[in-house]
Formats: C-alpha cells, structure tokens, sequence
C-alpha cells in the first residue's frame, strides 16, 4: 500500500512543500548533559532521542534506515524539526518509523539539552503519524497540516488527485490516525495551514502522548493466582504484579520488560531498586545488602516488596504505581501503570488478599 502511494506521489513531482535543491533531514543521536539525560530517563520516556531537522528530501527514508543500522539503534523516538519537503518521501518516512518500531515527537537538540519547540508540518506530519507512539504539546511545539496540490508543467489530473487523496486517507488510516485528518488538512486550502492543538491532534488520533491504557487480567503460576497489570507507555513495558502473601498481605513486583540483552546489562550494573505508589517512592534497598531485591529473567528486570496498609490505601487513591532501579551516581531507569483503568480489579483482588480469614 505504501509503496502504491509513493509511486503515486512521484507523478506530482511538484506538489506543495517539495524542496528544490535544500538540505536532507540531518540525524542525530547527540550526547546530552548528564543531569538533563538523568531527569529524562528517570522522569520522562527514557527512550534513545534521534533529532531529525531540516526539510525532508528523496532518500531521506533510506538514510534513516541505515542510520538505525549503523548506531546500533533497535529504538527510540525520532523528534522532528521540520517545515517539510517531499511529501512522498515523508510517507516514506512514516513507514521506516513504524516499520522499527520507533515513537515520534517534536524537540530540537540546544547546548546539550532537548528542547521541547519546533515545527512539524506539511510532509513533515505525514512522517509523524508513522510513530507507535506519537507526542505532541501545542505551544512552543508546532504540528501544522494543509491540503497538497501540484501546478506547472508537472501538474496532475483532477482524477490522480483523487487517487492521491483516497491513498494518503489510506495510508493515514493504516497508521491509526482518523481520516476526518485529511479533510481537516484539506480546509487549510494549499497555500495556507492548519495548526493542530494538543486537544484537535488527540482527537484525530494524529497524537497519542502515549496513551496506551492498563492492562489487568488474573493468572495463574504453581497454583496460586496473582494478578497481572501491564501498560505500554511507548518505551519499556511497565509490568505490576500482585500477590497474596501471608498473614493477610499483598506483594507487588514491579517489572521492566524490554529484551533479554538489555535487562541483563542493566541488572548487572543496578546497585539499587525502589517501587513507587502514587508519587511516593517506598522501599528502596541497596543490591549489596539485599542481592535478592532486584532481580532478571528473560526481558525483565524485576523488584518485590511487601506493600504496607498505608501503602495500598495510598495506591488506590493515587491509581498509579511504579518501578524504578539505577547505579550510584548514574542514570536511572523505571517504568510506571496508571491503575485508573483498572482500579476496580486491583481494588477488588488486594481486598480479597486483606480480608480475614473465614
């Protein structure tokens, strides 16, 4: 499908945005400040940052791939700074991202920093919606969408417009997004734009901001049945499980499930680990005092704790939990579950687990 539109696109070798002549998209996996790159992994996505800036050209897509190739990267979130360009090669584009499993966003790399400001727009937005996850704040970020259109010698018919048209409807239903998107694209007319906000790029499902909701569901291992709660944030899975313990009591482990390799590395150079209920951080304990709090198996990195009465009546309140584990005076890692989706199960199995017996 993809490349039936590509092929397409190429017959309007003028539409609106193409660039004559101007830079590629230059990419990037820049080296930021510690304290900077500490917050991001300990308080935001965490995820490898590939700066994309500059307008979108032919081949763009292809030297994305290779770029993946030669840093070793497997993924991340690709963040755009770009008014646009071929809008051929920003389909293109949108199918690499998606086809590596990468996450999209909107930020531009300053003095060390991500700053999260810049523009997205024209073919750049069709690159976009590639993301599996795709995060986006209007204001100092800009996401601006209009209808295309070819003129001059190159111009197409009014029937492989129409073609065009129903293709990229195609394509951006593909990828997840409304089709009232391209409509929406369209009432900016070819020579103006329609910039998105927060609340309009939600909406059309052109935005996630990584909304992806909780989990819950009831297993069962060696005869006892836990509780499993899982949610896909756009980077590593935040898995929760909870169990009945003795006397009365619940245990929550709280895991962070990525590939074998990477858990392995990080698991071996962790020094300690903690979970979080709301926004409160419990239990943390040091690896060389305890070598059995923090554990790997497979893709997860793990912690159990015992959750106190305080403890369970704070998570659901709050309605979130978290994981968090990291090296002495290094980065940090962790995962989270917002509980709202789910609070009547995991309400309902930690008051089985605390209720006396009959």
């Amino acid at each position: 499908m993809i490349r039936r539109i590509a092929s397409r696109l190429a017959l309007a070798a003028s539409l609106i945005g193409a660039s004559h002549g101007a830079s590629a998209l230059d990419f990037s996996i820049p080296q930021h400040d510690t304290t900077e790159q500490f917050h991001w992994v300990t308080h935001d996505l965490g995820l490898p940052r590939i700066y994309a800036s500059g307008l979108i050209e032919a081949g763009d897509a292809e030297r994305l791939a290779a770029f993946l190739k030669d840093t070793g990267t497997d993924s991340g979130i690709v963040l755009f700074s770009s008014p646009g360009g071929s809008l051929q090669e920003g389909v293109l584009l949108g199918e690499t991202i998606r086809k590596h499993g990468l996450s999209t966003g909107i930020a531009q790399f300053d003095n060390g920093a991500m700053r999260k400001a810049g523009q997205c727009a024209s073919a750049c937005a069709y690159a976009f919606v590639g993301g599996i996850h795709r995060y986006y704040e209007a204001g100092d970020q800009q996401l601006g969408v209009h209808q295309f259109y070819a003129s001059g010698p190159d111009a197409i018919s009014s029937s492989e417009t129409q073609k065009i048209s129903g293709l990229l409807v195609a394509y951006l239903k593909g990828m997840g997004v409304d089709p009232l998107a391209f409509t929406v694209s369209a009432s900016a007319g070819p020579d103006g734009m329609f910039w998105l906000t927060t609340e309009q790029a939600i909406e059309l499902q052109i935005a996630t901001n990584g909304l992806s909701s909780a989990v819950a569901e009831l297993k069962q291992a060696q005869g006892a049945t836990y509780l499993s709660v899982e949610q896909d944030n756009g980077g590593p899975l935040g898995r929760f499980l909870f169990f009945c313990g003795s006397q009365q009591q619940v245990m929550l482990v709280g895991g962070f499930v990525s590939t074998p390799e990477d858990t392995a590395n990080k698991h071996e150079w962790a020094t300690w680990s903690a979970l979080k209920v709301g926004t409160k951080t419990i239990y943390p304990v040091r690896k060389a005092d305890d070598p059995q709090s923090i554990n790997q198996a497979g893709s997860m990195v793990s912690a159990g704790r015992t959750l106190s009465r305080s403890d369970i009546i704070t998570l659901l309140k709050e309605r979130s939990v978290g994981f968090v584990f990291g090296a002495d005076g290094m980065l940090a890692y962790g995962t989270t579950a917002d509980l709202s989706p789910v609070i009547s199960k995991v309400e309902a199995f930690v008051t089985n687990c605390t209720a006396p017996a009959r």
